[in-house]
């Protein structure tokens, strides 16, 4: 086989590559941002513990960065069809994110123990929304979603020093403060929530 035909190959390979990753669904938000994270009390000062970060961009790729046992995973890749459409059909900007709420409380004198997620988007209109969610009170369709999203990629890359960030634990606190909810469900109250503003 000579070097031409080669080279043809080569290129055919690639084409059916980058079309085998290209998304054919059309997305219907500009910006996504998800963190998992637990409060931690361990001082006076009230801290956010971050475990998992996913960014969704405008073109449809995911940041994801989360904390195991080897480290923290930090990785890219684009959100196929089947999880676009699902993302959509949540994300359009027509939904309220508080309706996929199956409930709102615990038995009285019990509390929740798991980690707390902070979920931020903005829609085309350029709306942002966010909000604060207890898992075990959101709609299990809900909750398969975002595992789906971040147990997603196969490429594996170990880079990332740290999850916490002053700017997102700042929006983190403000939803949190205004969650009833969720402040409820954790057995605390705004004022041991509040962080310092990013410099």
């Amino acid at each position: 086989m000579n070097l031409v035909k080669l080279s043809l190959l080569a290129a055919f390979f690639i084409a059916v590559s980058f079309s085998a990753q290209a998304q054919n669904v059309k997305q219907k938000f500009k910006h996504f941002t998800y963190v998992d994270y637990y409060l931690d009390n361990s001082d006076k000062n009230q801290k956010f513990n971050i475990i998992q970060y996913i960014d969704i961009n405008e073109t449809g790729f995911v940041h994801l960065k989360l904390k195991n046992n080897v480290g923290i995973l930090d990785t890219v890749y684009r959100l196929p069809d089947t999880l676009m459409i699902r993302m959509n059909n949540v994300f359009d900007g027509n939904k309220q994110l508080k309706s996929l709420m199956i409930k709102d409380k615990y038995p009285e004198g019990t509390y929740y123990g798991g980690s707390l997620h902070f979920l931020k988007y903005t829609d085309y209109r350029n709306i942002s929304r966010n909000f604060t969610m207890v898992p075990p009170f959101m709609d299990q369709d809900f909750n398969d979603l975002l595992e789906d999203i971040i147990f997603r990629p196969s490429d594996k890359a170990y880079k990332t020093e740290s999850l916490q960030n002053k700017i997102i634990e700042s929006e983190i606190a403000k939803s949190l403060n205004a969650s009833k909810y969720a402040l409820d469900a954790v057995g605390q109250t705004p004022v041991f929530i509040k962080i310092n503003s990013p410099k």
